[in-house]
């Protein structure tokens, strides 16, 4: 049983490394005033990643015009 719980756990981790990953490289892409459409095709079969790049996306923006304004 142990096992099982270790791997799920595992799994589960990956995951979410996987949608940190995609948001904090949004948010950096947003923050080099990089466009969406440069990274669309790196996501096209994983739309999930895909929502999450485009969330730090637009957190990076709003950071980024935040800085600009200040």
């Amino acid at each position: 049983r142990g096992n099982c719980e270790t791997a799920f756990w595992g799994k589960t981790m990956k995951v979410l490394d996987r949608d940190k990953d995609a948001y904090n490289e949004g948010r950096s892409a947003a923050m080099r005033g990089e466009t969406l459409s440069q990274y669309q095709p790196s996501y096209k079969r994983l739309p999930a990643l895909w929502r999450k790049f485009v969330q730090g996306y637009s957190h990076g923006l709003k950071e980024k015009n935040s800085v600009v304004k200040k």
